[in-house]
């Protein structure tokens, strides 16, 4: 059927993006980097039927400026904002905020802060003749995928999300890449300016937010061509199922090394690169036997359930 007709995405490159969200990593050189698994897609079908698209456009690589002056808070000595704003953990570019949770000690603050409080905040302003065409914005990570944030606006429209805070904290060492989409139904054109930032405690109680501002270089960021997104259009499978999944196909076996590196084999990889020999004669039992009398089934029928499609 065409409607069957989907894109598909390398295997290899979810296992990349498995290594960035969880900070871990698959040792090169070893099965993931085979030339079997490199030949591995996923097929894009999470629901049945065609893929439905709608006019979008992902602020994952548009052009920005800089505008904020003055200081970071957070670090002695001083640095910059379009500094600290433009370099990991805390790092926005072409549109997407590369956000990593680090527990630390602010500048002239004896308190450590484990919370990072990361902000991100989208202000669209139509370019003239679009002023009431409707469109929505859309806040996500793209590691992941998952929502963080939706709005559906006329006109200036704002949204927002806020993450890393003491009732929904991150993992120490956990990644985010925070940006968002625009999406219409009708053609639509705009200019986009997204202030990033974090919550800073310079003396605690009191929590100070710090915000870094970037402008589009362009006004008129045209939403006409129909994207599709391979993180909304893959199978809604957890990230253990995937792996279980390639393990089971393939006969996988892992283990750390001494680097912290995740060692991917086949298993009879595994077994044939060990120099180990058992000697097993002493547990063989060679002077008796015992043979299970067959089971008296007078018939078989063999049945099969029919084709689904999913």
């Amino acid at each position: 059927m065409p409607e069957d007709l989907k894109p598909a995405i390398k295997a290899s490159l979810i296992i990349k993006a498995i290594e960035e969200q969880y900070n871990i990593n698959f040792k090169s050189s070893e099965f993931f980097d085979s030339t079997e698994f490199s030949n591995l897609y996923l097929w894009l079908h999470r629901d049945k039927g065609k893929i439905e698209t709608e006019n979008t456009l992902v602020i994952d690589s548009t052009t920005f400026s800089c505008t904020s002056g003055g200081n970071s808070f957070r670090y002695d000595p001083a640095q910059t904002l379009c500094n600290v704003y433009t370099n990991s953990p805390t790092q926005f570019t072409d549109g997407v905020y590369k956000v990593t949770k680090n527990v630390y000690t602010p500048a002239g603050s004896t308190i450590l802060q484990e919370n990072n409080f990361f902000t991100f905040a989208v202000s669209v302003t139509p370019n003239t003749g679009f002023t009431t065409a409707p469109y929505n914005i859309l806040i996500y990570d793209a590691l992941t995928g998952d929502q963080l944030s939706f709005s559906s606006e006329v006109g200036t429209g704002t949204n927002s999300v806020l993450l890393d805070t003491p009732t929904s904290p991150m993992a120490i060492g956990e990644s985010k890449h925070i940006t968002c989409k625009i999406t219409s139904q009708v053609p639509f054109e705009f200019g986009i300016n997204i202030n990033v930032g974090q919550g800073i405690f310079v003396s605690f109680p009191t929590l100070l937010p710090e915000t870094c501002q970037f402008n589009s270089s362009s006004t008129a960021i045209p939403v006409t061509v129909d994207d599709i997104s391979p993180t909304e259009q893959a199978p809604d499978i957890k990230v253990i199922d995937f792996l279980k999944g390639i393990f089971k196909m393939f006969n996988l076996t892992a283990f750390l090394n001494s680097d912290d590196e995740i060692i991917v084999k086949a298993l009879d990889d595994f077994y044939s690169d060990s120099t180990t020999t058992h000697d097993l004669s002493k547990y063989i039992i060679k002077d008796n036997h015992t043979v299970s009398e067959a089971l008296p089934f007078s018939n078989i029928k063999f049945d099969y359930p029919d084709p689904k499609q999913n």
